[in-house]
């Protein structure tokens, strides 16, 4: 079974060690470490993850700003769900 695949149960668990021979190796020699690599969190194990977020809500936040300040400009007002996109752009970069 693949690696990425998380473990939520114990049978999960049996049905990885069952079709995957090189994870049950990895249980008979160190079962401490293979059984915690196995229930890791992807967020956690991942930093892709993270990094796509952080990059996808930035550009978020970029149109959001420009498109208010061309609004702005053009002396149109700007929409409620416009400023309410880029405060929870922000507020979720902040999280991160």
């Amino acid at each position: 079974m693949a690696e990425t695949s998380r473990v939520q149960s114990v049978q999960d668990l049996a049905a990885m060690i069952t079709q995957d021979p090189e994870l049950e190796q990895r249980i008979k020699e160190n079962p401490v470490a293979a059984i915690a690599r196995a229930a890791d969190n992807p967020l956690q194990a991942d930093p892709i993850i993270y990094f796509v977020v952080v990059i996808i809500l930035g550009v978020g936040l970029l149109v959001a700003t420009c498109g208010a300040f061309f609004l702005t400009l053009y002396g149109v007002n700007i929409p409620d769900l416009l400023s309410a996109l880029g405060s929870a752009a922000v507020g979720a970069l902040g999280v991160c």
